[in-house]
């Protein structure tokens, strides 16, 4: 995870910090001064630190310090980014300006081609899209409402954000579970009206004695 400090208060800091740490195994820091960033570190174990290189072969996730993480937020992207031909998988923040990084997470056979370092991957816009993705690919980047993963803005919260995340992702972890019944359930009603319907029809029309 590469945490872009840039704009962030330290309690917004604190509290991005601390809804990612039980999601990724590592947050690193990025988008201060080096030795601010030590500072910001130190405050924490050693799953917090100032990043130094781009790690291939796995998922690159880019957010905004300024954003608490509901829990299961993290793995909601991943699970878009898993989808064959992704390579990126982004995610609006309203009250975010693009230029602050947003969400973003790259997918691993993308990233083992970039050769770039952290801080570009931060700042990362739509013309960074633009001069690395494929053109001619419907999949290759999506876009999720931040609402439906369990991203917001820690100014914005009306309580303590450990108190949201865990809230927001029970919320959430309903309405997957509610979805994953009711799939099964509608191709059941869908298979039934299909088979009624083809019997409708090879029974024929009513005929007059």
């Amino acid at each position: 995870m590469l945490l872009d400090t840039r704009g962030a208060r330290e309690p917004e800091l604190r509290a991005s910090i601390t809804t990612l740490l039980g999601q990724v195994p590592v947050v690193e820091l990025v988008g201060a001064p080096t030795g601010r960033l030590a500072e910001l570190a130190g405050r924490h174990d050693d799953r917090v630190r100032p990043a130094q290189e781009i790690r291939s072969g796995v998922p690159v996730l880019v957010g905004s310090g300024r954003l608490c993480w509901a829990t299961g937020g993290v793995r909601r992207v991943l699970t878009d980014l898993s989808v064959p031909g992704r390579s990126l998988t982004r995610v609006v923040v309203h009250g975010l300006p693009m230029a602050e990084g947003q969400v973003a997470c790259w997918a691993p056979e993308w990233v083992a081609g970039f050769s770039g370092n952290p801080e570009e991957l931060t700042v990362a816009g739509l013309q960074f899209d633009r001069r690395h993705l494929p053109h001619d690919s419907p999949v290759v980047r999506s876009w999720l409402r931040a609402d439906a993963v369990g991203v917001a803005l820690v100014a914005e919260l009306g309580e303590s954000p450990e108190r949201w995340s865990r809230r927001t992702g029970r919320v959430l972890a309903r309405h997957e579970l509610m979805s994953r019944v009711r799939a099964p359930l509608g191709a059941l009603r869908r298979r039934a009206r299909r088979s009624r319907h083809r019997h409708l029809l090879s029974a024929g029309p009513h005929r007059s004695s």
